[in-house]
């Protein structure tokens, strides 16, 4: 897919598949319109692509989803909650990649990928905790200082 050389703001281009791209300008690049499932045009959801950073000027909502024993895939979202489990290393971690992590009763165990602040996980005694998180790499989840207690 070739998109049309110098672009103006708001320019359109439909791709062999029929998907409708718009041009967001030098910062923001293009992006993908879709209609919504109403066929009602005066409404369009934007999908970010990987060959633009967007710059957001309203809030960015996620849907939290849970980790299990099994299975917690960064690919799926940003913002997570558990229980008591051994929180097993991530799949699709890539770097840059922040959220959170809601734990909602204890103990946890974490993988060998998770790295704390001062160099072992923290027992948390209050729940719901909250911890922030940081991908350095694929294999490096840099913790941050857990929360505890919050009502």
């Amino acid at each position: 897919m070739a998109f049309p050389n110098n672009p103006s703001p708001g320019d359109t281009y439909t791709d062999d598949y029929g998907t409708v791209w718009v041009y967001a300008g030098s910062v923001n690049g293009w992006y993908r319109q879709t209609v919504l499932p109403n066929n009602d045009t005066s409404y369009y959801s934007q999908e970010v692509t990987t060959s633009s950073i967007p710059t957001f000027t309203v809030a960015t909502r996620t849907t939290e989803r849970t980790i299990t024993a099994g299975a917690f895939d960064l690919a799926t979202g940003n913002l997570w909650t558990c229980g008591a489990i051994t929180v097993p290393n991530p799949t699709n971690a890539v770097n840059g990649q922040t959220g959170a992590i809601r734990i909602t009763a204890g103990p946890v165990v974490w993988s060998a990928n998770f790295k704390f602040p001062g160099g072992s996980a923290p027992t948390i005694a209050s729940f719901p905790a909250v911890i922030p998180y940081y991908v350095q790499d694929a294999s490096t989840i840099l913790m941050g200082n857990v929360v505890e207690g919050i009502t």
